[in-house]
């Protein structure tokens, strides 16, 4: 059983909210900057590339967490299927 905070949201959901608040504070802080227009987009597109390997991380975290909850199924049910059959 996951362990849930008041909110009922799981800490995985809670950091993923964390860091794309983050990452959106970052980029808005960027645009709003006083920098010149070629130094603005090269930040920006550094912050893009950060975020997209903030995402493949929290993706590749979701399929482990996914896998392990069908393994878990699984097993949950031959052990059911094992106790209804004694």
């Amino acid at each position: 059983m996951e362990d849930r905070g008041s909110t009922g949201a799981t800490f995985f959901e809670l950091s993923v909210a964390f860091l794309l608040g983050a990452l959106m504070g970052a980029g808005a802080a960027l645009l709003f900057a006083p920098a010149p227009g070629e130094e603005t987009r090269k930040r920006l597109a550094e912050v893009g590339e950060k975020a997209i390997e903030s995402g493949k991380k929290i993706a590749e975290t979701g399929k482990e967490k996914v896998a392990k909850a069908v393994e878990t199924a699984k097993t949950r049910v031959k052990q059911t299927k094992k106790t209804a059959e004694s």
